[in-house]
């Protein structure tokens, strides 16, 4: 997060003042993407230029359950950004019709998974254009460096429905009446997509050798972060929802709680999930600005008793 002069101090917390800082953004499809857009140019004009000068490679994680429709010429989008955690229960319903041939229990049948929200959008959206594409919201991003439209990492597309085992879409994906809207390019975490293309983006990244290579989710890029690298290491990443990963020598899937397997380096696997006792769980208990979870602890000498709350949402595993 990124101050300014209009940073104030009340009772020792540092608060933002979002209503002097927020930018003049209508409630249109384009809204949130113009927020990520502002984000990102702002993060590179905050590292040091002697340091911009030196970046010879740019990769960007991100939560892969939110997607984007966008324009796919442009890469504009033509519909609001659609939350990790927002269901679209038309669309999910869609994929479980007999025309689909989705499989039963497949990650993809969830309400939150990105083929719902492609579903929804297909099913659900009148009028709406010949031609769009889908991109998860790192994807897009990046796609504002190097201008190459539908590329996507093994990763951001496992909820999607892609197969990192045979790594190609599945034939009944394939067969969906909007399967030209999956991104066509699907390449491993880390590897090359090209060199930076928007001008914009150069003012920054002026190395002209500066490549973008493709990104990951932001549970698998803390899990890659926190040095973890033989099977059997787990690590576990505190977001909205607490993600869970561990490294393992043979794939692990089972939608009905929520376990999943990405595909990482040539031969493991990274097997996890994520629970819903994460920070919305604060949220919906105590006030943003002030969360007093040592409040939640009553000391009696030298013993602790935790209080427990209860999670705001039903079910264990859900993302």
């Amino acid at each position: 997060m990124f101050y300014s002069s209009e940073e104030e101090e009340k009772d020792g917390l540092l608060i933002r003042d979002v209503e002097k800082k927020k930018r003049n953004i209508s409630s249109s499809s384009s809204s949130m993407t113009a927020i990520w857009e502002d984000a990102l140019w702002t993060s590179l004009e905050n590292i040091p230029r002697e340091t911009r000068e030196r970046i010879v490679s740019v990769a960007i994680d991100g939560t892969s359950g939110t997607v984007i429709i966008v324009h796919p010429e442009s890469g504009e989008p033509l519909y609001k950004a659609m939350m990790y955690n927002e269901k679209f229960e038309v669309g999910a319903q869609y994929l479980a019709s007999e025309s689909c041939r989705v499989p039963d229990g497949h990650v993809t049948r969830s309400s939150t998974s990105a083929l719902s929200k492609l579903a929804h959008y297909f099913a659900n959206e009148h009028p709406k254009p010949i031609s769009y594409k889908l991109l998860h919201h790192a994807d897009w991003l990046s796609y504002k460096l190097h201008e190459n439209m539908g590329v996507s990492d093994f990763n951001n597309s496992l909820k999607l429905g892609f197969d990192p085992g045979s790594e190609t879409y599945p034939q009944w994906m394939l067969d969906l009446p909007f399967a030209e809207a999956l991104p066509k390019t699907m390449l491993p975490p880390g590897a090359r997509i090209g060199v930076v293309q928007n001008p914009r983006a150069k003012e920054f990244l002026s190395n002209p050798e500066c490549i973008v290579c493709t990104g990951t989710t932001d549970s698998v890029a803390a899990f890659i972060a926190s040095g973890a690298n033989e099977p059997g290491d787990a690590c576990t990443s505190l977001g909205s929802t607490l993600a869970w990963k561990l490294i393992s020598e043979a794939r692990v899937d089972d939608a009905s709680v929520g376990i999943y397997s990405h595909k990482i380096g040539d031969q493991y696997w990274l097997v996890g999930g994520a629970c819903n006792t994460g920070g919305n769980i604060l949220r919906a208990f105590f006030h943003q600005r002030r969360t007093p979870i040592v409040d939640r602890y009553h000391r009696d000498g030298k013993h602790v008793r935790v209080e427990s709350i209860r999670c705001s949402g039903r079910g264990f595993f859900q993302k």
